[in-house]
């Protein structure tokens, strides 16, 4: 063990990181909280798949230049790991970035911002039942509460049939759920950093097939300065800066 590295182990050391992660936490709670109603002012003026496009480059660009400047490796094992990479992509970004965007064209941001964050439910979960975690007391009634409270937002508008809208952002949250147990347990042997630049590259490469496959071209015709503005917020932001945090 390296002088450096025994450093890092003492309580003070230990103590100072952790008030570095709380605060880092809150931030990306900050910026996610700011994105979700810019995402909205987005798609006013752009359409999903041209939205979702723009700031999956976006944030990609910026994630592969906070590498650059942190030093930070981008090489994955060759083989299975890149299957790992490829399908925790699928699921923690491209499945939570098309199903989000969908809800809220179908149904009011607010409600798909809190269905969409069930995400640690359904964590929990799947968990249990593909990493053997049964969840604890307080896991259970967390659960429990989180059921009741999506009856109670979901009941008044399911008179006639479940909204798409909300169905979508349910999907979103469990696909982000399905994406974090899946790296746990695939435990990819690389920089996190760096798994995460080549998930969001590949999430622009297959968001971009879908946008030719479905709307043939990137699509800014409606685009007003607000709309840009926003979608380079949620590119740069939402997605770059928040995922290396």
């Amino acid at each position: 063990m390296t002088v450096e590295e025994r450093r890092e182990r003492t309580p003070a050391a230990r103590g100072i990181g952790d008030i570095r992660a709380r605060l880092m936490l809150a931030l990306l709670c900050l910026l996610w909280g700011v994105t979700w109603p810019v995402m909205k002012i987005a798609l006013n003026g752009i359409p999903p798949l041209s939205m979702r496009t723009l700031s999956a480059g976006l944030g990609a660009l910026t994630l592969l230049a906070i590498c650059a400047v942190k030093r930070r490796s981008l090489r994955i094992p060759a083989g299975r790991a890149w299957t790992h990479v490829v399908i925790v992509s699928l699921l923690n970004i491209v499945g939570f970035s098309l199903l989000s965007a969908f809800a809220q064209i179908a149904a009011a941001t607010s409600r798909v911002a809190i269905l969409a964050y069930t995400m640690p439910i359904w964590t929990v979960l799947l968990a249990w039942a593909f990493l053997g975690e049964r969840p604890s007391r307080v896991q259970g009634i967390a659960i429990a509460l989180c059921a009741a409270g999506l009856a109670i937002l979901i009941r008044p508008l399911a008179t006639a049939g479940l909204p798409l809208g909300l169905l979508l952002a349910v999907a979103a949250g469990l696909s982000w759920a399905a994406g974090t147990v899946y790296v746990k347990w695939a435990r990819i042997a690389a920089d996190p950093l760096g798994v995460t630049s080549w998930q969001l590259i590949i999430a622009f490469v297959v968001i971009s097939i879908c946008l030719v496959v479905f709307d043939g071209r990137l699509d800014l015709g409606a685009a007003h300065a607000s709309a840009l503005f926003a979608v380079a917020f949620t590119g740069i932001a939402g997605n770059g800066i928040a995922y290396a945090l």
